[in-house]
């Protein structure tokens, strides 16, 4: 393959792991054909410049670590990448410990009750609920470690 913008695409992949769609939306860009794609695509692969396995293990674990985000969340926009259901189910359990999940839950709860200290009961178990649903955990995952109003 003689592709001269071969080095950009993968300077492109090298800096962090990309999907398939934003590897193609790089490759529109920079006005490559697609007949050319999934040649690129096979060098990538073949070089280690692409993984979607490595690029799932990546995503979902830095945005649980990072951003503390809940499964739910971490599902929906892991799916704009069009990352294989097999791959997302390996990587979630891979990253996310249930045990590192639990506490996640619960360190969130205790620094958000500090912030929410003057509200009554009722409005902080309310505002409580909505953050933790905002980023992406589910009632059942959290309604336990909640005090009751």
């Amino acid at each position: 393959m003689g592709h001269l913008l071969l080095p950009k695409i993968a300077a492109f992949c090298a800096y962090q792991d990309r999907s398939r769609p934003e590897i193609i939306q790089k490759m529109l860009a920079l006005g490559i054909q697609e007949e050319e794609w999934e040649e690129i695509f096979n060098f990538l692969e073949k070089e280690r410049f692409f993984s979607e396995k490595r690029f799932a293990h990546h995503f979902i674990g830095g945005k649980f670590r990072q951003k503390q985000w809940g499964k739910q969340k971490i599902l929906f926009e892991i799916r704009i990448h069009q990352i294989p259901d097999s791959l997302i189910q390996q990587a979630l359990q891979a990253e996310i410990p249930d045990e590192a999940y639990e506490e996640t839950i619960q360190r969130l709860i205790q620094k958000k009750e500090k912030e929410l200290i003057r509200e009554n009961p009722i409005q902080r178990k309310a505002k409580l609920t909505r953050y933790l649903l905002q980023k992406g955990f589910t009632w059942s995952e959290f309604s336990a470690y909640l005090s009751s109003p």
